[in-house]
């Protein structure tokens, strides 16, 4: 039986599946003769590993007589493709495009001919994780607007057919758009009748936009009893002030049922049955939000407790102690970013619970070539700072990125194509002069503004540059760091004569020791992992030369405003970002604030509800190494990107909590817009729940900040923890995967985790902790090495895993007198002068490390006067909890971040007697249960 819609469905396909595939890098796949018939076949689907290294695709592509339904003949096409992470092209051997990670574009012929041939070729090159080639289409000019009316037409349906408010509905909405798909006459589109073709096609998209009517005639009906509920809520508010009540909690409610009455009006109204979905679901949240808000604003009334918020208001605050301070108390400061809306909606901010923003100053457009300031871009951050500072709303202001159009055109050497935020040489005289020049129109113009929180020096800052300019500068850096090219050949086992030869290829590093990690096939270019690793400390110093010359302008003009950089908290998420120049433990401490950009996102899975350690893990290192710095993460993402799946309110709470008892003071969360496609799309402002679950929960910060604070700083000079080695970072990706399962066994055993450096050893600053776990860091500089085998000495207890201290930073073997390589064979406990091994020949799982580690915990004497056990007082795995005293009272912070509900048992050094949730007000003993991300954060009352 003929099917309309799959036929339609093959006409809007137009995917090129099968390709020839190489890893390696290497010439001669770009050349239209070269011989791939002993490549791979594979699809789009194909994934390949590892990252930092290159692979090709090759294929050749005849031209069809028909293209999306359309005639080929005399047509333009094009190839339009996606790859992870970055693409090179070429077309019959001509170099078309470089790109990376979107969508692009590329030539084929302005007037194509069936049955010629075309040879395309694609160099894949992978950063991290796999690499692919997501996408690759055959477009034509003539196909082009069947094809687009077509997709759209798809998107309705697709959207229609993934479920309904009413399922009853399902049979007969299937019958319809079979009908629907039936107008369209596919004849025209191939004789060439295109504007037929399109308009058949809208006509039939019509059709099934009329098939949710029935939904949205229902929904339409509810919202208008929403509205009549909001009135409602309106009246019992309005008593409850009059009353003198603070009713910040409702509010809040209050505030989300206003906005979004209208936001799920226009999604009703519209046409894609995505978006009638969405808002027949925000209208369900609406109504259950109002009669929620109502029941506890009676209770208000009637009597009920009411916890009483102490707010940020438009005045100076300061740093004390790793917090914000406002009137001498602490404040947590809890908004977003980072474009038009946030900036409109400001005034709504208080009633939503929130108070700071960030917006943006760049000088992309604001300087022209004459050196210029474009005096309204200036005037425009000012009348944001003026808007927020009437309605108590701070300001977080993100300076660059970016650089005129013009600087690249006039001077093309300062391009750099490689990153895509950072995209210019930041040595070069003209960078440098534009931007001082933006800096100091701007700065002198908003210094003291009572508004003005922060300054964010960028926004994601990557950095690479292998150009010739780059290279000279390396190759002075190895000459002051080293002094002689033969101390270099030592260090690097090279065989350079003088340091001109020097040459870092722009690859990445290769080494047979990562046992076959970076292997490359005959031909690869190869960087010995030493002369990478001093390549990688060059470009991260001068990225930061950057970011301090960037901080020493605005201190010309404005002392006092705490600075930060937005970077992205990937320290532990592969060895790749090593070479990005970001040195974290330095950007951690280049002022006041220890700024960043992270993520926990609601993924569910069969041990952990979200990824809490994402953030947990980074703000620890954070305060690690600026432990009086408040951590600022100015873009953070608890919704994935354009994911469309529900996100629970409990994940929005518990991330924000989560972030703030590791030391989060301020946060941004991105985005604040409503937008129907993209990076911007389905993000929190399309969600009710998770905006009124992140309002009620940044008004516990503000309410309970004294206590939060005294959490945070449990984890200053905690008794545990782990060794950063940044020189074994780039040596072995296995030593991060141990870093993350030594955190995460940690993380459940009730105790305060922070991390030392070997920075921190080598020169002498670090406070040693009673225990130390070392996991696989195989690559340690010997001074760093000599103070650890003192701290042992002296009563340390060392947990080493692995190849722990086998080698120094250059990869040169050694013994060690506290872990001789005659112990390393297998696990093993010693003395070593005062102190105590304990060696692990590999890192096991979490859960199996934090077995082996509960008893070394009682022999290092490591405090710990809470516990929190399951029912049988037994090691409980997914709860995490951490405790402090304030002013004589037992605090006690309790999450479970596991998926599953748990029964969790506080058991304190004296018997509890009671245990009341502050959060909440109620009582709760000392035996419980909680929720998949459910916390408490206790008082405690001990017999």
């Amino acid at each position: 039986m003929h099917d309309p819609l799959a036929s339609l469905r093959k006409i809007a396909d137009l995917s090129i599946e099968e390709w020839r595939f190489r890893w390696g890098d290497f010439p001669g796949p770009e050349q239209p003769d070269f011989d791939d018939s002993d490549w791979e076949v594979v699809g789009t689907d194909h994934r390949w590993f590892p990252p930092d290294s290159r692979a090709w695709y090759r294929r050749e592509i005849e031209v069809p007589e028909f293209i999306g339904g359309a005639p080929a003949a005399g047509a333009r096409l094009w190839l339009e493709v996606r790859v992870d992470d970055d693409g090179i092209v070429w077309v019959d051997g001509e170099h078309r495009a470089t790109f990376h990670r979107t969508s692009r574009a590329i030539e084929l012929t302005n007037s194509a001919t069936p049955g010629d041939a075309v040879s395309v070729s694609i160099q894949n090159i992978n950063h991290g994780g796999s690499g692919q080639l997501i996408s690759a289409e055959l477009h034509s000019s003539t196909a082009e607007p069947g094809v687009d009316a077509l997709r759209g037409f798809f998107s309705d349906v697709d959207a229609l057919l993934s479920g309904s408010a009413d399922t009853s509905d399902q049979p007969t909405q299937r019958d319809e758009i079979g009908r629907a798909a039936g107008i369209v006459d596919v004849a025209s589109l191939q004789s060439g009748d295109v504007e037929t073709f399109v308009a058949l096609v809208n006509r039939a998209r019509e059709a099934v936009a009329r098939t949710m009517d029935p939904e949205r005639d229902r929904v339409g009906t509810r919202l208008e009893a929403v509205a009549r509920l909001l009135n409602q809520l309106d009246e019992l508010i309005a008593s409850a002030r009059e009353a003198g009540i603070d009713v910040s909690y409702p509010l809040v409610t209050r505030t989300v049922v206003a906005n979004f009455i209208e936001f799920a009006r226009q999604d009703v109204d519209h046409p894609n049955a995505g978006f009638v979905r969405r808002g027949a679901a925000a209208t369900g949240y609406l109504e259950d939000a109002c009669h929620r808000a109502m029941r506890e604003t009676r209770a208000l009334v009637d009597g009920a407790a009411s916890a009483a918020i102490t707010r940020y208001r438009t005045a100076p605050t300061s740093i004390s102690d790793g917090a914000f301070i406002q009137d001498g108390r602490p404040v947590f400061l809890t908004g977003f970013g980072h474009f038009g809306q946030v900036v409109e909606d400001i005034p709504q901010f208080q009633a939503y619970g929130f108070n700071i923003i960030q917006t943006t100053a760049g000088q992309a457009t604001a300087v022209d070539p004459d050196l210029n300031v474009d005096a309204a871009a200036v005037a425009g951050v000012r009348a944001v700072l003026d808007r927020a500072a009437e309605h108590d709303i701070a300001v977080n202001v993100l300076l660059g990125p970016g650089m005129p159009k013009w600087a690249f055109r006039e001077h093309p050497d300062m391009r750099n194509d490689h990153l895509r935020f950072f995209s210019f040489r930041e040595d070069h005289p003209v960078a440098r002069q534009i931007y001082a020049t933006f800096l100091h129109a701007l700065i002198p113009e908003i210094a003291g503004h009572p508004a003005l929180f922060s300054f964010d020096l960028m926004n994601e800052p990557t950095y690479e540059d292998f150009s010739e300019p780059s290279q000279e500068r390396f190759r002075e850096w190895l000459r002051a760091r080293h002094g002689t090219i033969e101390r270099v050949n030592e260090l690097h086992d090279s065989e350079w004569t003088t340091f001109d030869g020097v040459v870092v290829p722009g690859s990445g590093p290769t080494d047979s020791e990562t046992s076959g990690l970076y292997d490359r096939e005959p031909g690869a270019p190869r960087v010995p992992r030493p002369l990478w690793l001093d390549w990688c400390r060059f470009n991260q110093e001068r990225f930061l030369g950057w970011h301090t010359w960037m901080r020493d302008i605005i201190r010309e003009h404005d002392p006092d405003t705490p600075i930060h950089a937005k970077v992205m908290g990937t320290l532990f998420d592969g060895q790749r970002w090593f070479q990005w120049g970001v040195d974290h433990e330095d950007f951690s401490r280049i002022d006041r604030i220890s700024g960043n950009d992270n993520y926990s996102h609601y993924e569910p899975d069969e041990e952990y509800a979200q990824i809490w350690w994402r953030q947990a893990m980074y703000y620890d290192f954070q305060r690690s190494v600026a432990p009086e710095n408040p951590i600022f993460n100015s873009e953070n993402h608890p919704i994935e990107d354009g994911d469309p799946t529900w996100v629970s309110g409990d994940h929005m709470r518990a991330m924000l909590w989560q972030g703030a008892i590791h030391g989060q003071g301020a946060t941004t969360t991105w985005v604040w817009e409503r937008n129907e496609g993209g990076c911007l799309a389905d993000n929190i402002l399309t969600r009710p729940n998770c905006v009124e679950a992140f309002g009620r929960a940044s008004l516990d910060l503000q309410r309970l900040a004294p206590e939060v604070v005294a959490l945070q700083k449990s984890h200053v000079g905690a008794e545990v923890a782990i060794l950063y080695s940044d020189a074994s970072t780039p040596y072995r990706e296995e030593y991060l995967d141990a870093m993350r399962a030594s955190y995460e066994a940690l993380t459940f055993l009730d105790t305060p985790i922070r991390f030392v450096t070997e920075k921190q050893i080598a020169d002498g600053s670090a406070d040693m902790p009673r225990l130390l776990i070392a996991p696989q860091a195989g690559y340690v500089r010997d001074e760093a090495v000599d103070a650890v085998e003192s701290f042992v000495r002296d009563g340390g207890t060392l947990v080493a895993t692995g190849d722990a201290f086998a080698r120094d930073e250059y990869g040169a073997d050694r013994d060690v007198a506290f872990l001789p390589s005659s112990r390393r064979a297998e696990n093993g406990s010693w003395t070593h002068g005062e102190g105590r091994v304990e060696y692990l020949a590999e890192t096991p799982d979490p859960q199996a490390l934090a077995e082996l580690l509960e008893p070394l915990l009682y022999r290092a004497v490591v405090s710990r006067p809470v516990r929190a056990l399951d029912h049988m007082k037994r090691r409980l795995w997914g709860v995490r909890t951490i405790t402090a005293q304030l002013n004589g009272r037992r605090l006690v912070y309790a999450a479970n971040l596991a998926s599953r509900r748990q029964v969790v048992q506080i058991v304190a050094t004296e018997p509890v007697e009671t245990a009341t949730d502050l959060i909440t007000g109620l009582e709760r003993g000392s035996l419980f249960e909680l929720d998949p991300l459910e916390f408490v954060l206790l008082e405690l009352r001990t017999e």
